[in-house]
């Protein structure tokens, strides 16, 4: 058990003590039950944290037990990622006050956790949530105020209630069909504004989990260091290791938390940090750095206010608390037409202000949709199997299925690589194979063997290539005597900058049998991917395959239209023959910018009133004001 005395200038109350610990340790307690270490998730299953309030009018104590459930076991670092996105969504989708329950989409939480929406992933992620919603938290208070002492226990979970449906094809999207009810401590506490949205694209950028976990903790107590004019947060070293929770080490202990200091000094959320020893206990002073203060004195967004049409922002902005200004009345849902009302378009100069999301399921309505068939996200329902996509796929399922080293598919920007890849994910058998799909390669050796790690479902706390490689070999051993195959795919790889990173690629390809390949390997990116490979000989020579996409032909352009639409639900011919073959023209066959002209067609169709779409409404959305 660890314990740390705080001196508090509030005012007290004699009767309600307890709301002094409520804005700033409610955060820090609610989170310790998730391990930094992975090694912790079989020999861990409660964590105690204790803190005591010294005030002239009151003497307190805070205990916490939370405890994880056997059956489910210890949450992990994954889960804590887990847990933050959900957080942050949940806020971005609704704003303040939340309200149970919270609709949640796997696929996007996924997205922001950095994995592919592989069924694996997927069966990952629902065994995180469970895990979460196991733990259970009891807390204990204890308080001396004059001549009175009294005590308050409480029980309670983060999630009370988890729901998970499976989507059909005919049935509502998947976002709509899993549900989380959160626990109404849980639920309070957000809504009040004690726990701090967190900057989700920064907490996710940091690769140490301890830096991570810190930059949890100093969120809460550098607001109350910048406001008032503190030189830091200081904290001792066994206090320290409780709240995030590490083991104490007895010898080297700023060794022990070197790495993720540096990480957070060099990123600018810390200034300094610096060691003391008093009265023989080693504490800790942290300088809150450049961004800190700059997410202090930003001001949070009025998330009560914010269009839902509008798409989350990258970061969240940090203020001051201030729970008494926060609505008790929930958020309206914007207004959603009920029948096709086009606007006046008699005078297009005379412009009228639309609500973006009345009018988009508008359009839909007007052409018989029941979703958009031209989104440019790499949907696999939407899949094209053209004769050269086909060709692709075919090499991919062959290198996959002859368990060869490794495949090279090209194409230009927008020509679908994404999608095919995709499509042949959703493809292969979960029971035969285990797949990893890595879309940002902009890592250095070591940090691109640490995803691959990561993406095989072991999170790693070492910079040890040595240790990683041996990792990786033995998760793949594994996999091949439980009879499954491993696949490696690596999108847009044209982004690897350095020579090394390719070399670590080609090492991979040592860990084989007398007979096989313990992995195949299949780099994805744009045309350029073909000279950096060409120039590394000892690494071309491992390709089985290689396959460059090529733009759609006329004739597969009027197919691909007319596949699209069909899967959004409508098989009347939209697209009259004529204006499918102009729209090839300008967009030269490239899949993405079919999609984009086609959306602009319709659109532009729409505010028309036309029956179909002719050369007239292409031209017209394929000009520089388009449907303007």
């Amino acid at each position: 058990m660890v314990t740390e005395t705080r001196h508090d200038d509030k005012e007290t109350s004699s009767s309600t003590p307890f709301v002094l610990f409520s804005p700033e340790e409610t955060t820090l307690a609610a989170l310790p039950f998730f391990s930094t270490e992975p090694s912790d998730r079989s020999n861990i299953y409660h964590l105690d944290y204790e803190t005591k309030l010294a005030h002239h009018d009151v003497n307190a104590t805070l205990r916490w037990r939370v405890s994880a459930d056997p059956v489910y076991g210890y949450p992990d670092p994954f889960d804590r990622k887990v847990f933050k996105t959900i957080e942050y969504l949940a806020i971005q989708q609704t704003g303040l006050p939340l309200q149970n329950p919270v609709r949640i989409s796997l696929e996007q939480i996924l997205d922001l956790v950095g994995l592919a929406p592989f069924p694996a992933h997927l069966a990952r992620l629902r065994a995180s949530i469970r895990r979460i919603a196991a733990v259970t938290v009891r807390s204990d208070l204890t308080f001396l105020t004059g001549q009175r002492t009294g005590r308050s226990t409480q029980t309670f979970h983060v999630y009370d209630r988890v729901l998970f449906r499976e989507a059909t094809r005919d049935s509502t999207s998947e976002v709509l069909q899993n549900q989380i009810t959160f626990g109404a401590w849980y639920l309070e506490n957000i809504n009040r504004r004690y726990l701090r949205p967190i900057d989700l694209p920064f907490f996710r950028g940091l690769r140490n989990p301890i830096a991570s976990r810190l930059y949890e903790l100093l969120t809460v107590k550098f607001e109350t260091v910048l406001e008032r004019e503190l030189a830091g947060w200081q904290v001792s070293y066994p206090v320290l290791c409780g709240l995030l929770p590490i083991r104490q080490a007895f010898h080297g202990r700023q060794r022990q938390l070197e790495a993720s200091h540096e990480e957070l000094v060099s990123s600018g959320f810390v200034a300094e940090v610096s060691w003391e020893k008093i009265d023989r206990t080693w504490m800790l002073l942290y300088t809150p750095g450049h961004r800190a203060k700059a997410l202090q004195q930003k001001q949070m967004p009025d998330l009560d206010s914010r269009p839902k049409h509008l798409p989350p922002p990258t970061t969240i902005n940090i203020s001051e608390d201030n729970s008494e200004g926060i609505s008790k009345e929930s958020p309206q849902d914007p207004p959603r037409a009920s029948t096709f009302n086009p606007p006046e378009t008699k005078d297009m100069s005379q412009k009228q202000p639309l609500d973006l999301e009345q009018s988009d399921q508008e359009v839909l309505l007007y052409w018989k949709l029941t979703e958009r068939p031209f989104d440019t996200t790499p949907n696999p329902k939407f899949y094209y199997n053209s004769g050269q996509h086909q060709e692709a796929y075919f090499k991919m399922q062959h290198a996959v299925a002859t368990q060869s080293g490794a495949m090279l598919l090209t194409g230009e920007i927008g020509s679908g690589k994404t999608l095919l890849t995709r499509a042949f994910i959703h493809g292969l058998n979960s029971d035969r194979y285990d797949v990893a799909l890595l879309t940002n390669p902009r890592w250095d050796g070591v940090a691109l063997l640490r995803e691959i790690l990561f993406q095989f479902g072991q999170d790693v706390d070492t910079s040890d290539k040595t240790e990683i490689l041996h990792k990786i070999e033995d998760i793949w051993f594994n996999t091949y005597t439980d009879g499954r195959h491993t696949v490696l795919i690596i999108d847009e790889a044209q982004l690897i900058e350095n020579y090394e990173t390719f070399e670590e690629l080609r090492l991979l390809l040592n860990f084989q049998l007398d007979d096989r390949y313990l992995i195949t390997l299949i780099l994805v990116g744009q045309p350029e991917l073909n000279a950096q490979i060409d120039a590394i000989p000892q690494f071309e020579q491992r390709l089985a395959y290689r396959h460059h996409v090529c733009p759609l032909t006329e004739l597969e352009t009027r197919e691909y239209i007319r596949h699209r639409l069909e899967i959004a639900g409508t098989t009347d011919n939209l697209f009259l023959r004529e204006s499918a073959s102009r729209i090839c023209q300008l967009t030269q066959g490239i899949p993405r910018r079919i999609n984009r002209l086609c959306n602009m067609c319709l659109l532009t169709g729409w505010m028309r009133k036309a029956q179909s779409i002719d050369e007239t409404i292409v031209e017209h959305a394929a000009s520089p004001h388009g449907s303007s």
